[in-house]
């Protein structure tokens, strides 16, 4: 409550010990908001909201992940575990944050860095890391959907692939258990 400025501050604050209350006020937050977009589509535009607290310079690191690799490496989902030890960023950017005018004990949620144009009209997926304060935090962003149909035919499986407007991609291709299928 204290955080998210609901209420008066006093009244929760009553509620902490002192000692609580000053670990309260001396925390990092570097947190996501739940309104950010899970998807996009390439044609979209990319921005993060970010809830900052105790942060006074933000580091932002766009690293673009091939995903096919990813996937025949790894056979799994791709998410915000991805080992980044080594890796380059695509683009780095070091931010100051503004002062916070609500007092130390509450996040001031902003966008520390609001767009990303180089994303725009691209496909594929990037994790995008915000570090700050000694602490950092992670969002996939994916840009572009592809679905599929299956259905059995007269000579085996027959897949669609369509993009995001449900129309088909010409020369797709389908990956299983290693195997690569094109279109014939």
């Amino acid at each position: 409550m204290i955080t998210n400025g609901i209420g008066e501050p006093e009244r929760w604050a009553s509620f902490l010990s002192p000692t609580e209350f000053q670990a309260l006020k001396e925390r990092v937050d570097v947190d996501f908001a739940l309104t950010n977009a899970p998807f996009r589509s390439p044609a979209d535009d990319v921005s993060l909201d970010v809830f900052l607290k105790n942060t006074p310079k933000v580091l932002v690191r766009i690293y673009e992940i091939n995903t096919l690799s990813y996937f025949l490496t790894q056979k799994r989902q791709l998410n915000t575990d991805l080992p980044l030890d080594g890796l380059v960023a695509n683009r780095e950017v070091t931010s100051d944050s503004r002062p916070m005018k609500t007092g130390a004990a509450r996040s001031d949620g902003r966008s520390a860095v609001s767009s990303f144009p180089e994303l725009k009209g691209q496909r594929g997926a990037w994790v995008i890391e915000f570090i700050g304060g000694g602490k950092s935090s992670r969002a996939l962003v994916r840009k572009g959907q592809w679905s599929l149909i299956q259905r059995v035919g007269p000579a085996g499986e027959m897949v669609t692939v369509l993009d995001e407007a449900h129309q088909p991609v010409k020369d797709a291709v389908v990956w299983l258990d290693g195997r690569k299928f094109a279109t014939d």
